[in-house]
């Protein structure tokens, strides 16, 4: 049984992956507080919590805020996942079996299905399941490790890349899941790595635009912030 931290630390956790506040965005903990219905204390370890992840940024007499995520963060992380991707993906495919195949093709169907009813968050749920499949079949724990202390950017980034897409992305996300499955099933490595490189390029691009929107936004909470850290 989770203690009440545990689960107030989940349930943020999720709304901040989620993109429920802007960038920057100061997260008021009377009022969270209020409406989750528990005390500050527990609230305010929660967020710490969170804050120690690297989700959230604490600035004295500002509180906790949305942490702001750069251009060169965005590079730099996929220049990681695209290396770590490429490695993962090429060693789940030499243990690919019959069964494998299968649980992945569900996996699909089900995003495909996700694609055509516009449900983002089991479009997102499904594309986590896929890629943590891949990684399962690898069966690399330190690279393993290494996704793991990224996620936190790849669930939000994903969040960004899914939300509010009118369908021709996450369509066309899907349709590079299916060839990438097929290049493993092939043993075609140069295939599979051709597909991911343009696969995560496209992410890319689209992801590093938000950001700078982001980021535009953010330029008035920021100079907000430094004016009450004077005070």
């Amino acid at each position: 049984m989770i203690t009440l931290t545990e689960h107030i630390y989940l349930e943020l956790r999720k709304r901040v992956v989620a993109g429920e506040w802007d960038v920057g965005q100061r997260i008021n903990e009377k009022e969270l507080a209020d409406s989750l219905h528990v005390s500050r204390t527990p609230l305010r370890k929660a967020l710490q919590e969170i804050c120690e992840e690297g989700l959230l940024d604490y600035t004295k007499n500002f509180g906790y805020h949305i942490k702001l995520i750069s251009e060169a963060d965005v590079e730099e992380i996929y220049k990681i996942r695209v290396s770590l991707e490429k490695l993962a993906f090429k060693e789940a495919a030499k243990k690919l079996t019959k069964k494998d195949i299968e649980k992945l093709n569900v996996i699909l169907e089900n995003s495909k299905l996700a694609v055509a009813q516009s449900d983002s968050e089991s479009l997102i749920k499904y594309s986590n399941e896929y890629n943590q499949e891949i990684y399962k079949l690898a069966n690399m724990p330190r690279l393993r490790i290494i996704q793991t202390s990224l996620q936190n950017y790849l669930s939000r980034f994903r969040q960004i890349s899914f939300s509010g897409d009118e369908g021709d992305r996450s369509r066309l996300a899907v349709e590079e899941h299916i060839m990438i499955l097929e290049a493993m099933i092939e043993k075609n490595e140069e295939e599979l790595n051709k597909i991911i490189e343009k696969h995560l390029s496209r992410s890319y691009e689209y992801i590093v635009e938000i950001v700078k929107d982001e980021n535009k936004k953010a330029k008035q909470i920021e100079m907000k912030k430094i004016k009450l850290g004077k005070e």
